[in-house]
């Protein structure tokens, strides 16, 4: 997720295209209310030495993420974690 606010700062309105994902996504917090959103787009990321490409990014309205510009989800930890720790124990010849 990404704050509306950070999206537009570091993309710009000519930037990358935001899709409309409504009649396929509805997101909702553990409270039950409805998580407002504007978009949705794929991005690539890089995390210290380390580029996912193409992560889901949906695009919410600021008050959701009033403190942080964004925040990593479960599609862009567990490629990470895949990375850094599996393919490196494969690599190595170790196993769990």
């Amino acid at each position: 997720m990404m704050r509306e606010s950070s999206f537009r700062e570091w993309f710009g309105e000519g930037g990358t295209k935001l899709q409309d994902p409504s009649a396929w996504l509805a997101l909702t917090a553990a409270n039950g209310h409805n998580i407002p959103y504007i978009g949705c787009t794929e991005l690539d990321l890089t995390i210290g030495s380390v580029t996912l490409e193409k992560c889901g990014i949906v695009v919410v309205k600021d008050h959701c993420l009033p403190r942080i510009p964004g925040l990593l989800g479960m599609n862009v930890i567990r490629r990470c974690w895949k990375i850094l720790f599996q393919d490196g124990e494969a690599q190595r010849g170790e196993h769990r």
